[in-house]
């Protein structure tokens, strides 16, 4: 198991972890929930997501990235099969472990219970580097998705799980204060979705909310939608909405 320094385990962790492994010989990865803790170990919020992903597969692990070390277990032969973390990845290399790991076959089993506390700092929203995170993060999925050996069942889905990482790196931008690369990241996501206008400006918001429950927070709507990167972003979904509503008609 994989650990944080500023983390730190629930008792009895490793003792059920261990025993969830006797119970599922198949699996090579157990995953379970957190508690979220502020900077002096107190509790904020209980984190369990096997309430909305009960299954974890390549295809859910794609759509939702439930990607935090720290809860997980894992079988040291399946770490070795796949040749364990990538070290040329300064970020996002636990989402890239996880996704070669679903390629390969290895099962992951909910644990539904938490056994860590993962710790939030007041200046967690500042660092310098969050950028080249967010570049990353959409690097290591193209080039996981390059792959020739993907399934055809996530070929299929391709541009869905495009769009919504965008939305979630869209979401984090917004998280961390960076409205414009937000602005940036929404409008790149609607290369990948069906849906125009409206239609689309309420996925936006659904997932936003959505995002922001997952680490025990409530999105401040008001300030979101006041932006003006937000309804630059809104502008250029109405465009396109009256764009394709024009190409329809001269047809």
């Amino acid at each position: 198991m994989f650990l944080d320094a500023d983390d730190f385990m629930l008792p009895h962790k490793l003792e059920q972890q261990v025993r969830c492994f006797q119970s599922y010989p198949h699996a090579g990865i157990i995953h379970s929930g957190w508690h979220l803790v502020n900077q002096y170990g107190e509790f904020l919020a209980n984190l369990e997501p096997w309430e909305k992903i009960p299954q974890l597969n390549l295809e859910t692990w794609l759509r939702w990235k439930p990607v935090i070390p720290g809860p997980m277990m894992f079988r040291r032969e399946w770490l070795n099969c796949v040749g364990g973390f990538d070290p040329a990845l300064k970020y996002a290399e636990d989402k890239d472990l996880i996704f070669r790991l679903a390629l390969g076959g290895c099962e992951t089993v909910w644990l539904p219970q938490p056994t860590i506390c993962y710790r939030q700092h007041s200046s967690s929203k500042k660092k310098n580097n969050i950028l080249e995170v967010f570049k990353t993060q959409k690097y290591v999925l193209e080039s996981f998705l390059a792959r020739p050996d993907i399934p055809e069942n996530i070929r299929k889905i391709e541009d869905e799980i495009r769009y919504y990482t965008l939305l979630w790196i869209a979401w984090s931008a917004y998280n961390y204060g960076h409205f414009t690369e937000m602005k940036a990241y929404l409008q790149e996501s609607l290369n990948y979705t069906s849906d125009v206008g409206i239609k689309v400006i309420v996925n936006w918001i659904e997932n936003f909310k959505n995002f922001s429950s997952a680490k025990g927070e409530i999105l401040d709507t008001y300030s979101i939608t006041s932006s003006i990167e937000w309804k630059q972003a809104i502008r250029q979904a109405l465009k396109l909405n009256f764009l394709s509503s024009l190409t329809h008609k001269t047809r």
